[in-house]
């Protein structure tokens, strides 16, 4: 008997780890309410895929039914209705204003836009997409050359203001988006963008890549071999630990972590993460231009929250960083503390 009960005891706690390992949140009724009140594309550039994306005066484009992890009840979908719907309707009814072009980070997508979306819609037309490989947007097999910066995600953001008559825009970036921020700069210092950039501001990000410091998690995923299979395996408390990290006092809280995880791995998204991490060697290959494109001529800001540990750019950790980036001809570096 004591062997059967030692059996039944192992047996069980090895139901309950994977239990643990392998549960995924679900996507709440507020997240979904950011897709039903979304819109989408088929990009040329992009193969054909499907990109998801939201206009801050545009109308829903389709109704999709909730998943179950969303469709609780109408009243709680109701009650968790999105701030971009909300901007919508008194949008069309306003004079025309500026367009600002969000442009999201790693791993997550355009619902991080959600807690700025009503204020900045009081002055701006707000555009915001989610990158291939994120959110609502189709995500390719990780092997996919989709996954490529220059070649790809710079490429839907030009496609997304095409697809919404914007002849101009203003700039607001976010660590991967960062990147993608300073290919489109690139692009306009060589005359080879359909729409003029009236000003850049970049939130934490790697744009000096040499002074990128990639965390334990995205050094792994970025290995050939080992990459695919922790990206497909990555459990929720895994990424809740490492996604914390990143933060400083003010951390997210747990629904809102369910929310980033649950929209990573939608539609298979965990995979994709193992292609999307390309990235850090991207910044490297272009590292020269990239950067160089800092200095364009035009208003550029940097906010730094200096408690994420994947930048270098605190002035306090590293004294030459600031030095750098006045160098690059940012013309107002800010940094953000947490109060």
């Amino acid at each position: 008997m004591g062997l059967i009960a030692w059996a039944l005891a192992l047996g069980l706690l090895a139901a309950v780890l994977r239990h643990l390992w392998t549960r995924r949140p679900l996507i709440s009724a507020a997240a979904w309410n950011w897709h039903q009140s979304g819109r989408r594309f088929r990009s040329r550039t992009a193969s054909g895929a499907f990109v998801f994306y939201h206009d801050s005066c545009g109308r829903p484009q389709h109704r999709n039914p909730a998943p179950a992890s969303a469709a609780s009840s109408a009243s709680s979908a109701s009650s968790a209705s999105s701030a971009s719907s909300a901007s919508s309707a008194s949008a069309s009814a306003q004079p025309r204003r500026p367009t600002l072009l969000l442009i999201h980070g790693f791993p997550t997508s355009s619902y991080d836009w959600r807690f700025l979306w009503r204020d900045l819609a009081n002055t701006h037309r707000l555009l915001a997409l989610d990158m291939l490989g994120f959110g609502y947007s189709d995500k390719p097999p990780p092997s996919s050359p989709l996954y490529s910066i220059a070649s790809t995600q710079a490429n839907i953001h030009q496609e997304l203001l095409e697809v919404c008559g914007v002849s101009s825009c203003h700039i607001l970036a976010h660590d991967y988006g960062d990147t993608v921020a300073q290919e489109l700069l690139a692009r306009s210092e060589r005359g080879a963008l359909p729409f003029r950039i009236e000003s850049v501001c970049f939130l934490n990000g790697g744009m000096l890549p040499h002074l990128h410091r990639p965390r334990p998690i995205q050094t792994i995923l970025a290995h050939p071999l080992l990459g695919p299979w922790v990206a497909a395996a990555t459990p929720y408390l895994l990424f809740r630990r490492s996604y914390l990290a990143v933060f400083g006092e003010n951390k997210p809280n747990e629904r809102d972590v369910r929310d980033d995880y649950a929209l990573m791995a939608f539609n298979g998204g965990l995979t994709a993460m193992a292609g999307l991490i390309s990235y850090m060697a991207e910044r490297k290959a272009n590292a020269e231009r990239w950067v160089r494109a800092l200095a364009a001529p035009l208003p550029i800001m940097a906010l730094i929250g200096p408690a994420d540990p994947g930048t270098a750019l605190d002035p306090a950790r590293s004294g030459s960083s600031l030095a750098l980036v006045r160098l690059y001809i940012i013309h107002a570096f800010i940094y953000i503390h947490a109060s």
